[in-house]
């Protein structure tokens, strides 16, 4: 009944705009007018009105963790036990407010939250992870832990039915070869939670010269460093769910995986695609309407892809309470 209250009516060229932002946050209301073929005023209006209306929540950098010297991604998925809602509480502040953590989520199923890690290296995971269970194992009953290996993340097709074929998803694991200066993390770091803010807001806040921004940005996204520019949508505002499908793999063979990723990597609803080292080796990250179109969407990959699908774990991730591509302590 709650979702229901929620909804809020959209139409096709909020649709478009929603589309075409997640495609580029940062592009200009110009642009985005050219491109919807209405007027720069009227895109305006309907972006700020998205914003009011809580359906765009936010507007994100996507940055490369590999590229700023953090290359392990962590994830910890969690399962409660003997535990209140005050305990519950408790465990979401510590994560939220954690200096290493990007991604804290509330979820049903299996698991009861979802947290993740960006990380130097093992021994500054294996210190967190200890915090972690110190203070709160006794009200954890399961916990599983995944390293990401590669990540994609896709534009949402479904809401235009546009052809996924023609649209390149972005890898966000990707390495580049050089050491970011305090510039540049400066630049990042003001950015990565606000892609809209201009270089002159950028140049102001830093004081430094705008064009000294515009050629940094410029360079950052030559060297992969920064892979795209999105936005965070509150999903039952729109009437969908977001579900994460994961995969436990029977086979090892290339050629049935490498056709498993494709399938995964061309379907509407799919917005991310994660390969991990740990129990479930490939996980979806999909928007569906109801559990039902859930359902069918993963009957559907099994039956086409039996040979190398084991098991399939659904959780349904209820409210991301934090989501960010930079842990604080960057």
């Amino acid at each position: 009944m709650d979702r229901i209250q929620n909804l809020v009516s959209i139409d096709r060229t909020d649709r478009k705009i929603i589309f075409e932002l997640d495609l580029n946050s940062r592009q200009p209301y110009s642009l985005l007018a050219k491109k919807i073929r209405i007027s720069q005023q009227v895109a305006t209006y309907r972006v700020n009105r998205l914003v009011e209306q809580g359906i765009i929540t936010s507007f994100m950098t996507v940055i490369s963790t590999l590229s700023i010297g953090l290359p392990l991604v962590a994830k910890m998925y969690l399962q409660f036990s003997g535990t209140t809602k005050e305990k519950e509480q408790e465990v979401y502040h510590f994560l939220v407010t954690h200096k290493n953590v990007n991604w804290v989520a509330r979820t049903l199923g299996k698991y009861d939250l979802f947290t993740a890690v960006m990380v130097k290296d093992l021994q500054t995971f294996g210190l967190f992870k200890e915090e972690l269970l110190t203070k709160y194992g006794s009200n954890i009953n399961e916990n599983e832990i995944l390293f990401i290996e590669k990540a994609y993340t896709l534009p949402r097709n479904y809401l235009i039915h546009k052809k996924p074929e023609l649209l390149k998803p972005l890898q966000i694991q990707h390495k580049s070869l050089f050491i970011l200066g305090d510039v540049e993390k400066k630049i990042l770091k003001t950015i990565v939670d606000n892609s809209r803010i201009t270089a002159l807001e950028i140049a102001a806040q830093m004081e430094i010269n705008v064009k000294t921004v515009m050629s940094k940005l410029q360079f950052l996204q030559n060297k992969g460093v920064i892979q795209g520019y999105r936005i965070n949508i509150n999903r039952q505002k729109l009437g969908y769910s977001y579900f994460k499908l994961l995969i436990t793999l029977r086979t090892h063979d290339h050629q049935l995986r490498k056709e498993l990723n494709s399938y995964c990597l061309s379907r509407d609803n799919v917005v991310h695609v994660i390969e991990n080292i740990g129990k479930y080796e490939l996980e979806l990250e999909i928007e569906v309407q109801n559990s039902e179109s859930m359902h069918q969407f993963v009957r559907e990959m099994r039956n086409l892809h039996a040979s190398a699908i084991g098991a399939i774990e659904t959780v349904e991730i209820l409210e991301e309470l934090k989501l960010s591509w930079l842990p604080s302590e960057f």
